[in-house]
């Protein structure tokens, strides 16, 4: 039996100036409606609550966007999601970081499953079925 807990961590504190000017400073690419009618965040959210129970999920936004990711989270009835603040935008890699380090003090057994926040999941059952393959290889 596979060890290690799963946590899902949600990358979303981009800007997205690709979309501009439909994605701005305050309304970031990952709380626009693109792909039907909730936001990529809520997609996102919803493949990371079939992996995990709510408070396994961590959200990393910048300080500037936080005020507007906890609103949508509120919308969503997602109270137990965590949010984590970047003190300072440094891309990927630092975000993943701030993240591992939160979850590691709180989980120290964690699996991290790192998702962006503006991806669009073509086959979302197929997509679970692989983390969740890639928990049970990183468990072992």
């Amino acid at each position: 039996m596979p060890t290690g807990t799963l946590h899902a961590v949600i990358l979303a504190g981009g800007t997205g100036t690709r979309f501009w000017p439909l994605s701005r400073a305050l309304m970031p690419k990952q709380l626009l409606r693109i792909v039907g009618d909730r936001s990529m965040l809520a997609l996102t959210l919803e493949r990371a609550k079939a992996l995990v129970p709510e408070g396994r999920i961590w959200v990393v936004t910048t300080c500037s966007q936080a005020g507007e990711i906890s609103r949508e989270l509120r919308s969503l009835c997602l109270p137990e999601v965590r949010v984590l603040k970047e003190p300072e935008g440094r891309n990927t890699a630092a975000a993943i970081g701030l993240a591992a380090v939160h979850v590691l003090a709180a989980d120290p057994e964690a699996i991290l499953a790192v998702f962006p926040a503006d991806h669009h999941i073509r086959d979302p059952k197929r997509f679970l079925d692989l983390i969740r393959k890639a928990r049970q290889v990183a468990s072992e």
